[in-house]
């Protein structure tokens, strides 16, 4: 079930109250009482007792397992790269291995691909499928031939109407909840002008010469035959010719027909509140004599109306240097074939491919002779009145104006798909649209609740049949749950570990990207719980390419990019990517600090957002001012309420790594109690960090309290490394490694630092155990200052930073002694770690 909390009086409730509204996702499902509606907790670590509650919440309502008893797949450790933005829908083998080329040659290496929406073999409803060239054909009572000849013409039609409609576009606000009404309007450019999906166009001069070819020479009637097919061919070209004209006019009526309806919808429907007359004259105008309208532009620019007819690859894989413009239709597919050409050629670990939980945007095809066993039946979504107010659009959405495929049995569907995937070397799958399933449970016993007689409940039913699909056939859970932030998606998860944290990463929207990296932050403080956050797919070259790669460099889930072959930013992307094409992943999903918790990042014009999460020795701190955009509820889109944010300042202290303050507060409890280790001060004062920020290049020293002052103007951010300094009392010397300091996430390198007595160096620290240096250490135990030296393990090359208070007598590496520049001012210690085989080096500061 859904449950909405109201709590000011625009909605019905007194001031001060919290009402609670229970929805079944079902009219038919109805109860006086409901035992489990309600959790309630209080503690005074936040961090804690989220996790304590959602895990509870989750435990009542539907299952799902913490993080912490999950398998992560190891796809997140390594770089990768994803098809959607690079291609959308078009996706083809050919333009796949142009931007696996286009990276490699910059000296990127992705080791995971996802193949995005446009692989599977998908149609409209029958009664869409004739072309208006198809429908002019028939009226005039053409011959077949002059039909075929004919239909041909129908890509001018399209290029016309679409031509005008992408102009359109380009003057709507993107990012709208047009959306829902058209999707895909918002990504809708001059550029990007769609083709008839899954339609290949066709040559008419080679048609007709093709037609004419068959005729025999050195007889009379072969001749004759011949004269008949020119003098067809002639009448042929001249209906082409006309008909050529006709297209191209009604293409530039209706495309314009269409925009003009557009800015109506932008200018009048899309800022009307919910509720009100325009609203609801709309909802029943989109669900009457609109209907036919939006379904055929649904049908023509959009995947939304689309239903899967077969689980195996379209055309434009039926080799690998299938393009999506070649006469694919007819091909049969390869898929094993370019999957293996792409593990082989571009040496990639993981490919994933996309499809949705219902199998497609509008689930699967009825009738559709390769999946006509599984008996789809359509059903048409109803969405819940607290849906409607937060979204009214959702009143004609695709799924509930054309309805969604849906199978009584998914299970078959998943294993038929996964099994064929598998076979063919795909490695796992991320599995979109799934909010979308609880809405067709209004005719199914309700998307979220159980129905009269205790069934299961339909998300339910298809998340259990999709992760023991995912668990037979992609045994590492390489699984990316995607579009599923109601519960009754994040609550079934019981055993797939990773799902997206917020809407798509739009591109082409200013207004979006700084809100898409508030909504990934907070909406992970409570995925976190229960799934690995996932940030989504950004561009390299992009206006907020550096921010949105520093938080995805500290998010704790997988990096990778979609950029278009040829526009990539290869001075960003090795902030991200090492030689080998792993990236240095933090060991948490990243939340925000405690002291911006309950502020507004977005719209009080003073918070900045922090972001903390820990690394094997270093912590990280990422501040942004993200001030500025929004989402905007009463236009239902993103809007940049201030053109012109002002600089703020933050202020990043050592105490905002929980993990650190944890361990800082053990220590004091034991020092109050008396608590001491002999020849260790365990004195919290004595506690001392080392801190880096990665855009400022400069080092610090500070206490576990004590902050570092950063000024950030608009749109910009910061990432700050955060060691603890291991201090040996009875020769002052001080040392804390920071990582690769060209690296967002450079803390991430570090995974281990010893204190280690040098060779053939008596042990003089009076019997006191040397052992492993633990995070937060306060100080060392005493040892003779030419026996000193720290041990540190580094994944990865580049220019390593360390602290010491006062300089090295040598750096070595594996034996060999490495040059080191000293700063006796901030203490700062470079070197090279050069990059070997496997990227694993051993580091010994010597004393």
């Amino acid at each position: 079930m859904n449950v909405h909390t109201c709590a000011h009086s625009g909605q019905g409730c007194r001031e001060g109250d919290i009402t609670l509204r229970v929805e079944s996702g079902d009219k038919r499902v109805k109860s006086k009482s409901w035992s489990k509606i309600l959790y309630v907790a209080a503690g005074s670590d936040p961090f804690q007792l989220i996790e304590r509650g959602v895990t509870a919440a989750a435990r009542l309502s539907g299952g799902a397992l913490p993080l912490t008893q999950k398998k992560l797949p190891p796809s997140l450790d390594v770089f990768g790269w994803c098809t959607w933005d690079a291609f959308y829908s078009t996706v083809s083998a050919q333009g796949i291995q142009e931007g696996l080329r286009s990276l490699n040659r910059g000296g990127i290496r992705p080791r995971t691909l996802i193949i995005d929406d446009g692989w599977q073999t998908t149609d409209v409803g029958p009664e869409y499928r004739q072309t208006p060239t198809s429908e002019l054909a028939e009226a005039l009572h053409l011959s077949a031939q002059e039909q075929n000849l004919l239909r041909s013409t129908e890509q001018d039609f399209y290029n016309e109407s679409l031509e005008v409609l992408a102009e359109t576009a380009v003057q709507l606000s993107p990012g709208t909840s047009s959306g829902n009404l058209m999707p895909g309007l918002s990504n809708l450019g001059t550029e990007g002008v769609r083709q008839p999906h899954h339609q290949p166009s066709t040559d008419v001069t080679n048609t007709i010469n093709m037609q004419g070819s068959g005729a025999e020479s050195g007889t009379t009637s072969a001749v004759a035959e011949q004269a008949a097919s020119g003098q067809q061919q002639e009448a042929g070209l001249r209906a082409v010719t006309i008909a050529r004209a006709v297209q191209k006019m009604a293409g530039f009526f209706v495309g314009l027909g269409t925009a003009a309806y557009l800015l109506i919808y932008q200018w009048v429907v899309e800022p009307a509140a919910p509720g009100s007359w325009v609203v609801k004259g709309f909802t029943k105008l989109a669900s009457g004599p609109f209907r036919p309208l939006l379904l055929d532009f649904f049908a023509n620019a959009s995947d939304f109306t689309r239903r899967l007819t077969s689980v195996r690859a379209n055309g434009k894989f039926s080799h690998p240097d299938a393009g999506p413009g070649d006469e694919w239709k007819s091909q049969e597919e390869r898929l094993g074939t370019v999957v293996a050409h792409m593990k082989q050629r571009f040496s990639l670990d993981y490919i994933y491919c996309w499809h949705g939980l219902p199998a497609y945007w509008a689930g699967v095809m009825p009738g559709a002779p390769d999946l006509e066993p599984l008996s789809a039946t359509i059903m048409y979504a109803e969405p819940t009145p607290g849906v409607l107010e937060v979204e009214p659009s959702m009143g004609w959405n695709p799924a509930v104006l054309a309805g969604v495929g849906v199978l009584p049995d998914p299970g078959s569907l998943y294993n038929k798909m996964h099994s064929y995937l598998r076979s063919s070397g795909v490695d796992g799958v991320k599995v979109d649209c799934q909010a979308g399933v609880g809405l067709v449970g209004s005719a199914l016993g309700g998307g979220a609740a159980l129905s009269h007689r205790g069934g299961a409940a339909l998300s339910h039913r298809f998340h259990q049949a999709l992760e023991a699909s995912v668990l037979k056939h992609f045994p590492d859970n390489h699984c990316i749950n995607c579009m599923c932030h109601s519960t009754e998606n994040l609550y079934r998860m019981l055993k797939t570990s990773v799902a997206r944290a917020s809407d798509d990463f739009y591109p082409r929207d200013p207004a979006s990207s700084l809100p898409h990296l508030a909504a990934c932050a907070f909406n992970g403080l409570f995925m976190s719980v229960l799934v690995q956050p996932d940030w989504d797919m950004f561009h390299s070259k992009h206006v907020s390419a550096r921010l949105h790669a520093m938080a995805r460099a500290i998010s704790g889930g997988g990096v990778y990019v979609s950029d278009k072959p040829g526009e990539h930013d290869f001075e960003l992307l090795r902030c991200l990517v090492l030689p080998d094409g792993s990236v240095l992943r933090a060991l948490q999903p990243c939340r925000p600090t405690r002291d911006v918790l309950f502020n507004d990042v977005l719209r009080d014009n003073v918070s900045l957002m922090k972001l903390w999460n820990v690394n094997p020795y270093c912590g990280v701190v990422g501040i942004f001012h993200l001030q500025g955009s929004s989402w905007d509820r009463t236009r239902r889109k993103f809007f940049e309420h201030d053109k012109g944010p002002r600089p703020l300042t933050g202020q990043v202290r050592p105490r905002d790594i929980e993990t650190f303050t944890r361990k800082h507060d053990a220590v004091k409890a034991n020092s109050v109690v008396g608590k001491q280790q002999e020849g260790v001060d365990l004195h919290p004062s004595a506690v001392k960090y080392a801190a880096y920020t990665m855009t400022g290049k400069e080092l610090y020293v500070l206490g576990h309290d004590q902050p570092l002052n950063i000024t950030l103007p608009s749109a910009t951010g910061e990432l700050v490394i955060v060691s603890p300094i291991l201090h040996v009392t009875e020769q002052g010397v001080s040392f804390a490694p920071l990582g690769l300091c060209d690296m967002f996430n450079g803390g991430g390198a570090v995974r281990s630092c010893n204190l280690q007595p040098r060779a053939g160096i008596s042990d003089t620290s009076g019997g006191v155990s040397r052992s492993t240096a633990s995070v937060n250490s306060a100080v060392m135990p005493a040892v003779h200052p030419s026996a000193l030296c720290f041990e540190v393990q580094v994944h990865g090359s580049g220019r390593f930073l360390a602290y010491c208070n006062v300089a090295p007598s040598g750096v070595t590496i594996e034996g060999l002694e490495l040059f080191f520049t000293y700063d006796p001012t901030s203490g700062a210690v470079y070197l090279e770690v050069p990059a070997t085989k496997d990227l694993n080096n051993t580091l010994h500061f010597m004393f």
